[in-house]
């Protein structure tokens, strides 16, 4: 291991910006002194990929102090020297907790929607209520493992509403014209209505009141916790590792996964229709995904979300009590 005194200033500053991407470090003693860059390395370089836990002191003393938009706490150092550079455990927990997001809520819809479909509401709704504290729950769990800071509320404003109750306006319209339109009249949906009655049935919801409650919780709470799950924990954090486009393919094709499971009880897993519903959920994903990046909050998504979910329950509603 060198002495930090034994190199020089410049070089010893540079890999300090490098080893902390986003702290400034003075050195009292050099009389040395960077200030914090606020902004991340280019995508792929060495600094990107390196998350150096614990801190380490320039010279004889130092102070590091955190840039406003660094996700790591600010530290006082010590006099101890550079540790050598290691592999971080961290970052692999990271993706494991990344690939468990992804997978975790499709084994939880094959449970309560399908390998508990004989059993009784109650059975079924317990696995369902389980499942998803679980689900909503993990973020929080890894980010206060992980990334303490993450779970600070940051106020942003309703920058992008109107462009998301726009695109929640627009995909809800299209979808009700092509049902009303070409599903229904074609009977090419008569095979899924007979399968959703059934279901709702067998989760005894099936009266107008029992749907309004369900549809309520679905389109105002259960749309925020997805868009939370989806967009600010999984796709986010993915994408300061792939890039935007890859991880909202990603996250898209999460989103739409459990969808299909769905739709496949409905449909026939086999069905044309299945695949293609299924395609347009990760579509929605990857919008919904643009949309948080371009306005920078949940809100946006979430609105937009929560009016395509309204029409989702508006085709459900046309389904379960209209006269066949």
């Amino acid at each position: 291991m060198r002495d930090a005194d034994a190199v020089p200033p410049d070089r010893l500053l540079k890999e300090a910006n490098c080893r902390w991407g986003g702290f400034a470090a003075v050195d009292e003693t050099a009389k040395h002194s960077v200030r914090s860059q606020g902004r991340r390395q280019p995508h792929g370089s060495k600094c990107d990929q390196q998350h150096v836990r614990g801190w380490t002191s320039l010279g004889t003393s130092g102070t590091f102090a955190m840039d406003s938009q660094s996700s790591v706490p600010p530290l006082r150092s010590t006099n101890a020297r550079a540790p050598a550079e290691t592999p971080d455990p961290p970052s692999q927990l990271g993706w494991g907790a990344l690939w468990f997001a992804t997978v975790f809520p499709v084994a939880l819809t094959l449970v309560y929607f399908v390998l508990l479909a004989g059993e009784s509401a109650a059975w079924q709704q317990f696995a369902f209520a389980v499942g998803k504290g679980i689900q909503f729950g993990w973020p929080l769990v890894w980010c206060l493992w992980h990334d303490r800071s993450a779970l600070v509320w940051r106020s942003s404003g309703i920058r992008g509403l109107g462009l998301g109750v726009i695109l929640g306006l627009v995909v809800t319209g299209a979808m009700l014209l092509v049902y009303h339109l070409v599903l229904a009249p074609g009977g090419l949906f008569a095979e899924a209505e007979g399968a959703i009655r059934a279901k709702v049935a067998a989760l005894e919801i099936a009266t107008p009141r029992r749907m309004l409650l369900v549809s309520i919780f679905y389109c105002l709470i259960h749309s925020f916790l997805e868009e939370f799950y989806y967009r600010w924990f999984l796709h986010a954090r993915l994408e300061s590792r792939l890039g935007f486009w890859r991880a909202a393919v990603w996250s898209g094709l999460a989103f739409m996964a459990h969808h299909v499971v769905v739709l496949a009880v409905y449909l026939g897993f086999a069905s044309w229709l299945t695949w293609l519903l299924s395609l347009s959920v990760a579509l929605g994903g990857v919008l919904w995904a643009w949309l948080y990046r371009r306005s920078g909050s949940l809100w946006a998504p979430w609105i937009s979300h929560a009016i395509v979910d309204a029409g989702i329950f508006l085709i459900g509603y046309h389904v379960i009590f209209s006269p066949s």
